[in-house]
């Protein structure tokens, strides 16, 4: 029995099917991403392009996908639709891998813990990223309460996420 989801609800190809397939698409080394969907078998290349293999339950909308690439920019990523498997109805998706770190959860695993550091993780990345939005924010406020305002933020406890 396969560990990743897709091949125990499709019996159409194997795991192994899907790594030559995807070594003869990339032409480079290829690894697993450290978590798989339960629709999904995701590959990652050192060429910084990822491969994924998809079931017809859960498929990708290739227009929504060119999108949410001319939408939101640099936080998508260009995806190419690459055909189906043969003899298969799975579909094959290539993709650029962007950077960061990823969060896969589920109900049951999100834990209060798991919750804080999703938040305190993503509140680190944002401060680092748009450091003057919360210096702009704590000059309105203050600016605010001066006039009479009823503006308040909550203190500044953490300067790491201020500095």
């Amino acid at each position: 029995m396969s560990e990743i989801p897709l091949f125990e609800e499709q019996h159409e190809v194997v795991q192994a099917d899907c790594d030559l397939y995807a070594q003869k698409l990339m032409l480079g080394s290829l690894k697993p991403v450290p978590w798989q969907g339960s629709y999904s078998y995701t590959l990652s290349s050192d060429s910084g392009r990822i491969i994924q293999f998809r079931s017809q339950a859960s498929p990708l909308d290739e227009t929504m996908s060119k999108l949410a690439k001319e939408v939101h920019g640099h936080l998508a990523p260009a995806t190419i639709y690459r055909g189906c498997m043969p003899n298969s109805s799975l579909t094959i998706w290539e993709m650029e891998a962007l950077p960061g770190k990823g969060h896969p959860y589920s109900i049951e695993s999100l834990t209060p813990a798991k919750q804080d550091a999703t938040v305190v993780g993503l509140a680190k990345w944002v401060s680092s990223h748009t450091k003057w939005i919360f210096i702009s924010l704590y000059i309105i406020a203050d600016s605010m309460q001066h006039r009479g305002g009823s503006l308040k933020l909550p203190p500044k406890t953490d300067a790491t996420l201020y500095d």
